[in-house]
């Protein structure tokens, strides 16, 4: 019989569950005295499973909560740990360590990413398995993993998902429920990329996404030193180049002096960049049959923004920053209003949220859970307004890239830092914890003419920013963007006018290959088959096995040759390169690379027959 504490870490006014639990259809029950906890298990036929779990006042008076944690017990043994830091222009960066004693995972600040991915993955070495917890993050989180004492003396392993208990004093009234943030866990063979596959299936199942997109943004075009005349000229090679969406980023409102303090009223001025012609440049772009987008950080305002004045009551400071308080009913109902009026004078389809600011303490005791409710219900009430309308979540690269941004947004971009080489490293371990259909890859890049002598024939080069500002550029193979952009979202945030003939021609062939795919890039799963200093290899594929393309791309060459093996269905026939095997076959030999370059792909495709 499962045991209460062995399901949750809570505690309260009540004190805190102990004893034996109601199995139920779909989970377990456990009554209290004055409370109720529940919780609700789905499991799909690749075992990864939903929990979902609830907290109930049954008694006749408010209960506080001081701590809101789901709980897993592993048996003892010798486990190791991964987990992912999270910081501007080093998202997702993973590694896994020993779990001697215990480690947290936390973010405690208001962006759900901070810090910290929302995700842990536990590996038992003495049985080759693993289990991968990934929290949906309504607010401030902790994930713990703790060695603790067990009957007779011995060891067993606690994993604890939830609230930052440090942040956490709520009151729940009676017959009030409060939710715990849901938990996603799943088993796993593959300590290379924790059977990602498996997450990717069940997101595009459960939270798929809209019909992929191809993006084009201003902001690494010129940032906000934009003029109209130079935003127009961008509009028809992005037409030409194949992107769908064109958006305007910062520095479309407020006084071109210092468009940053009107924060908070998103009005266009006269005397700003674009010299009040946002509507001409919508129409443009409408009018090359793209759909138009514009850049809002409606989380915060500045102190001199004429909103903060008049509705003081709208807003909040911390740490010096104002926010929008999201929990009053009023300042969403402006924000609501001012944005669907921005939407309808601009015929907008597209929507670019940033958030640049944070504070990582939460005073209300709701560790930020409010704030983020009512951050949902604002873009809920947008979708309302504007079914089709297209949701971009950006801040500082991937500060809020988590499953529960997911739920809200269409999709994310990726990081600050727009190098094709860190993006693709950023791909392969974002993709431990997202499906790829939700990150978006940029192309921000130029061509320079005559930059080299003419050794190979080529009298252009192509250059990538390599950080967040341009201050540093480095070379680019055509076949490593490509690499990059292939999986995921293709978007390009330049001056296409500086890209050569030769580059601009690539690209576009790039789109019009992606777009003729789209439906595969639409449903794709992924794997990680090589992931080392000198070679990575990706694999997509349908998740029946049917079609599967690996790219393989040398990060240094230290062989001349290198052989991959893809994951296919053992008994079913493929053909690869006019050669047709069993599956069996193919992953026994895998398929050999010979004169291997740094940084050029090769792409190979499977096809069931």
């Amino acid at each position: 019989m499962e045991r209460a504490e062995n399901l949750w870490r809570v505690t309260g006014s009540f004190g805190a569950p102990a004893g034996e639990v109601t199995e139920t259809e779909t989970g377990y029950r456990y009554d209290g005295g004055g409370y109720r906890l529940e919780i609700t298990r789905e499991t799909d036929e690749n075992g990864v499973c939903l929990q979902s779990s609830a907290l109930k006042n049954t008694s006749d008076a408010p209960i506080e909560v001081g701590c809101l944690l789901s709980r897993f017990v592993l048996p003892g043994g010798e486990y190791e740990v991964y987990a992912q830091t999270n910081v501007q222009l080093a998202e997702s960066v993973g590694a896994w360590q020993p779990l001697h004693t215990g480690i947290s995972v936390r973010c405690p600040q208001m962006r759900r990413a901070f810090g910290a991915a929302p995700m842990a993955a536990l590996w038992n070495e003495q049985t080759g398995r693993g289990v991968v917890y990934h929290l949906f993050a309504t607010g401030a989180w902790e994930i713990t993993a703790t060695r603790e004492g067990a009957p007779g003396g011995k060891q067993r392993i606690g994993v604890e998902l939830g609230l930052d208990p440090r942040q956490t004093r709520l009151t729940v009234a009676p017959g009030g429920t409060l939710r715990l943030p849901d938990v996603l866990y799943y088993a796993f063979t593959c300590k290379r990329d924790l059977d990602c596959h498996k997450l990717h299936a069940w997101l595009n199942r459960n939270m798929p996404r809209r019909e992929l997109p191809v993006l084009y943004n201003t902001w690494l075009y010129r940032f906000d030193k934009l003029t109209a005349d130079g935003v127009l000229a961008q509009i028809e090679r992005a037409k030409a180049l194949g992107a769908e969406y064109f958006t305007v980023d910062a520095g479309w409102y407020g006084p071109r002096a210092n468009w940053t303090t009107t924060r908070g009223d998103w009005e266009e001025r006269p005397d700003g960049a674009l010299d009040g012609r946002l509507a001409e440049i919508s129409g443009a772009v409408r009018a090359a049959g793209m759909g138009f987008g514009f850049w809002l950080e409606a989380e915060t305002a500045s102190p001199a923004a004429r909103i903060v004045a008049e509705h003081p009551e709208y807003f909040f400071e911390r740490q010096g920053k104002i926010f929008l308080n999201f929990a009053d009913a009023n300042a969403r109902r402006y924000l609501l209003d001012t944005t669907c009026a921005l939407v309808e004078k601009y015929h907008a389809t597209f929507l670019k949220f940033d958030f640049n600011q944070d504070v990582d303490f939460d005073p209300s005791g709701t560790a930020f859970t409010a704030f983020h409710a009512g951050c949902a219900a604002y873009l809920a009430a947008l979708r309302e307004r504007f079914p089709g309308i297209y949701l971009e979540g950006c801040a500082s690269g991937g500060m809020r890239m988590t499953l529960a941004d997911l739920r809200e947004y269409d999709s994310f971009w990726l990081s600050d830092n727009q190098s094709p080489y860190h993006g693709l490293r950023i791909v392969r371990e974002t993709m431990l914890r997202l499906a790829p259909q939700a990150i978006e890859r940029w192309v921000v890049a130029r061509s320079a003419q005559d930059f080299q002598p003419d050794y190979t024939g080529k009298t252009d080069k192509l250059f990538a920013c390599n950080d967040s500002t341009w201050q540093d550029v480095r070379a680019v193979r055509r076949s490593y963007y490509k690499a990059f952009l292939t999986g995921g979202i293709p978007a390009f945030s330049c001056d296409l006018t500086a890209l050569s003939d030769g580059d601009f021609a690539f690209f576009r062939d790039c789109v019009e290959e992606w777009k003729r795919d789209r439906a595969f890039w639409q449903g794709a799963v992924g794997r990680i088959l090589c992931d080392t200093k000198t070679l990575l290899a990706l694999q997509y594929s349908d998740e029946a096995l049917r079609e599967v393309r690996v790219l393989t791309v040398p990060q240094q060459i230290l062989q001349k040759t290198a052989t991959v093996c893809p994951v296919l269905d053992a008994q079913t026939r493929y053909t690869m390169d006019g050669e047709t095997r069993t599956g069996a076959q193919w992953m026994a030999s895998g398929v050999t690379h010979e004169k291997l370059k740094p940084f050029e792909l090769r792409e190979s495709v499977w096809k069931a027959v």
